[in-house]
């Protein structure tokens, strides 16, 4: 199988699993130099994921929030060679921008619901016809609706009340699902699973077409 990536260059599978080996390989490095134990420890390997982006707190009360589970996923997208647009960093788009993190991928991927009320200069950059790798969540079968099977590297998008988290596909196996994923809370990053009998997901976004052409 073929897919035409993001530069409009056929990638083959083999570039494509290279790919999402070397995600996870990126991810692993990052979370070696920040052990589990860290919460709200915005070290180094954490601020360089964020572009020295953090949330800040005064007496226990978040002063400033942002997705920034959404640099986890764009920093190893990018570090991986992908510089598409969707990543809402200063190396993609010259600039990052408040309050797209989540935004921009799932536009850009084709979910329809984001795309709603997203702004018109996203609706203008992505054009609706999309590039079909958005795959809406059943929660109560827990696949995609659409037979989509997730890999290695997919992004999984999870509801939050304060908004949602963007998170990288580990595994699925039964209902235990491994995610590599930075904290909505900050300062946190870490290998974790989720039990889908409790937790639910909105879609998942197949992260092939992300691929850049230059082979590993």
């Amino acid at each position: 199988m073929i897919v035409t990536n993001y530069e409009g260059v056929e990638i083959p599978n083999k570039q494509i699993a290279a790919f999402r080996k070397v995600l996870r390989g990126n991810w692993e490095e990052t979370l070696e130099k920040n052990p589990r134990g860290t919460a709200r420890g915005w070290n180094g390997a954490l601020l360089t994921v964020t572009e020295g982006r953090r949330s800040h707190y005064k007496n226990g009360k978040r002063l400033f929030f942002y997705s920034w589970c959404g640099d986890w996923v764009s920093y190893h997208l990018w570090k991986a060679g992908c510089l598409h647009t969707c990543l809402n960093r200063d190396a993609t788009r010259g600039t990052w921008a408040p309050g797209v993190n989540l935004t921009l991928p799932r536009v850009w991927a084709g979910d329809s619901k984001t795309r709603r009320w997203a702004s018109k200069s996203i609706k203008a950059e992505f054009p609706a016809s999309g590039v079909a790798a958005w795959h809406a969540w059943d929660n109560v079968l827990d696949v995609c609706a659409d037979g989509y099977v997730p890999q290695l590297g997919d992004l999984v998008l999870c509801p939050r009340k304060n908004g949602d988290h963007i998170e990288f596909f580990v595994s699925l196996k039964g209902k235990i699902l491994t995610v590599s994923a930075g904290a909505q809370s900050g300062g946190v990053a870490l290998i974790r699973e989720r039990d889908l009998d409790i937790e639910r997901i909105i879609g998942v976004i197949d992260v092939s077409k992300l691929c850049p052409s230059s082979p590993y």
